[in-house]
């Protein structure tokens, strides 16, 4: 979410291309509005692809979830 997001914001300058998802369109869109990140989705698997570098910033509980679903693209 956002909250997350902005923890990002110190990236910005170090990062050529900040990548999130969400599966929230609301969200994902925000994110893009503000320029926080350059390009959002819903499927993780997609916004880890060619990634250098990936923060994972969720609830605890989801994250074997997401490692599940974002290890064959890493």
């Amino acid at each position: 979410g956002l909250l997350a997001w902005s923890r990002l914001l110190p990236w910005r300058g170090a990062a050529k291309v900040i990548v999130c998802c969400d599966s929230n369109p609301k969200a994902r869109k925000t994110a893009l509005d503000l320029g926080i990140v350059n390009q959002a989705f819903k499927d993780c698997g997609k916004a880890v692809a060619d990634a250098d570098l990936v923060v994972i910033a969720t609830p605890v509980r989801s994250y074997s979830a997401i490692a599940a679903a974002i290890a064959p693209h890493l």
